[in-house]
């Protein structure tokens, strides 16, 4: 019984059967978790390698939403810009135009503006913009006009202030222009000039008609004392005519500065008053002639508050 124990019904030892069995068991669970290993492996990196093409993709995709938003924003701007944006290319040809540009050039009505070379246009040959359109072309330099005036197809005249730059790039790929609608303001300037002449103007009409006031004042002063001793009627009639005619001509000086006034508030300074009693007793030749004197000397020095001349 203990040689049978040992021995398989084929001869073979029991102990080394079993024992090669195993081995190939273990050989082939070993092969077993390799291969799954591996593949567990590759699964992971497989994982990871769609993780990161999703995220590639993600990020692809919010580049180009950003993208497509920047391109909408300079749409947006670029439609709602208050002055007039184009370019050209390096023929003249519009390759965009904003609707400011669009209404001054009186291009609105076209079906496809890109086909409109600007240099060619008449408005634009007549106003000399061509040639510098062209230059800067040649040249790549940039320029600005300020106050060029502008007559568009339909005969509205404009006055414009215009800039234009080259494309970025290593050589001139075309020009970007700036055309700013300056007609209103080139008005309201020459309107400024206009009032800063006639407030000129009429300060010096002020100054001038109170001197001539001045002066109708001493006639008529020196005229009143004639009348007040004359006993010849004929010449006190003579008299009392230049006494109104010189009135009339105060009246009118009074209107003429009534007219020309712009108040000035200027503060007041002390005045020495007896200069001015002088100068007002020289204009009226109260020497004594007229039959009456009158003191110049002051007991005692006299100022008061007022404004020169």
């Amino acid at each position: 019984m203990g040689k049978l124990y040992q021995f398989d019904i084929c001869g073979y030892p029991l102990i080394g059967y079993l024992q090669s069995k195993r081995s190939k068991l273990r050989g082939q669970l070993l092969g077993l978790c390799r291969r799954t290993l591996e593949r567990v492996i590759e699964d992971e990196r497989f994982r990871e390698e769609l993780a990161h093409a999703s995220l590639q993709v993600e990020r692809q995709r919010t580049t180009s939403s950003r993208a497509e938003e920047r391109t909408d924003f300079s749409q947006e701007i670029l439609k709602k810009a208050p002055i007039g944006l184009f370019s050209i290319d390096m023929d003249g040809y519009l390759t965009s135009a904003n609707p400011v540009f669009l209404s001054i050039a009186e291009l609105s009505e076209v079906d496809d503006p890109r086909v409109v070379n600007v240099l060619q246009l008449p408005s634009v040959t007549r106003s000399g913009l061509d040639k510098e359109l062209l230059t800067s072309l040649r040249t790549g330099k940039p320029f600005e006009l300020t106050g060029l005036s502008y007559v568009a197809p339909s005969g509205r005249e404009y006055v414009l202030r215009v800039q234009i730059v080259p494309q970025e790039g290593k050589e001139t790929t075309g020009l970007i222009g700036i055309v700013e609608d300056i007609t209103l303001r080139k008005k309201l300037e020459q309107n400024l000039i206009q009032i800063e002449r006639l407030r000129a103007l009429g300060e010096m009409a002020g100054s001038v008609a109170h001197d001539f006031n001045n002066l109708l004042g001493a006639i008529l002063g020196n005229v009143q004392l004639l009348l007040s001793q004359e006993e010849n009627r004929g010449i006190a009639d003579k008299l009392g005519i230049i006494e109104r005619l010189t009135v009339e001509g105060a009246e009118k000086v009074k209107r003429l500065q009534e007219f020309t006034r712009i108040r000035r508030d200027r503060s007041l300074e002390m005045i020495d008053v007896e200069p001015v009693l002088e100068e007002s007793l020289e204009l009226i030749n109260s020497d004594g002639a007229a039959g009456f004197q009158v003191d110049r000397q002051l007991t005692q020095a006299c100022v008061t508050k007022g404004r020169r001349k």
